[in-house]
């Protein structure tokens, strides 16, 4: 590939992610990708480059968030005054939780280029997802397949807190704080579900009681 690779990505940004992606409803903001869904949540996609990237093969993913003002206030931070990006949001996890089957339960990066060792090193993945980081319609290809096959479907699914409750509860693996789930309970009025959590992790930090009731209005110690 002669083109620069990193000015390659970023034509495969342009080109390509940011048409489907504005399809689908998301606005651009250099390498993020910014959608408002339900409950006051900016849905986030981020490219990240990988720091062993070099100047003849340059490595990436996409990093998807969830920005919820409210888990930021209940840590007492102040509101930043735009949208973080992904990896910025209490809730976010990477592309390879979209497709743990992929490269044995490896990250999923994109390769864009050739650095004389990654198409021996990564002949496999490179078969297994059908492109050659040497060509770049390839790999237009394979990332807009993966946006539309993956990752759209993914926003779609989690608009809500309630989604994102169902999601954290579901079988990805993806974890969060059981503040982060306290919070969601309550934002959701699943006050048994708030209860649980608050009797299991929280009975003996008062701290979070007065939170609560003066957050919410509720005193989770009564019954």
């Amino acid at each position: 590939m002669q083109l620069p690779v990193r000015r390659e990505l970023d034509a495969i940004v342009a080109d390509t992610m940011t048409p489907v992606l504005e399809d689908a409803g998301f606005s651009r903001r250099g390498r993020d990708f910014l959608r408002l869904a339900d409950d006051r949540i900016v849905q986030v996609l981020s490219v990240q480059t990988s720091q062993h990237s070099t100047q003849t093969l340059v490595s990436w993913t996409c990093n998807l968030g969830a920005y919820i003002p409210e888990l930021l206030e209940i840590r007492g931070h102040a509101r930043p005054a735009a949208t973080p990006d992904a990896s910025g949001c209490y809730l976010h996890i990477r592309l390879q939780t979209l497709c743990p089957e992929r490269g044995g339960g490896s990250e999923t990066w994109y390769d864009l280029g050739d650095d004389g060792f990654a198409l021996h090193l990564r002949a496999d993945t490179y078969r297994e997802l059908d492109y050659d980081p040497r060509r770049a319609d390839t790999v237009r290809t394979r990332v807009r397949a993966d946006l539309v096959e993956l990752v759209i479907p993914f926003f779609d699914r989690t608009r809500s807190w309630r989604d994102w409750i169902a999601f954290l509860r579901g079988p990805s693996g993806q974890e969060a704080s059981a503040f982060e789930h306290l919070v969601l309970a309550l934002l959701t009025d699943d006050l048994a579900s708030a209860r649980t959590i608050y009797r299991e992790t929280f009975r003996a930090r008062p701290e979070v009681r007065s939170y609560v009731q003066r957050r919410f209005g509720v005193d989770l110690q009564k019954t």
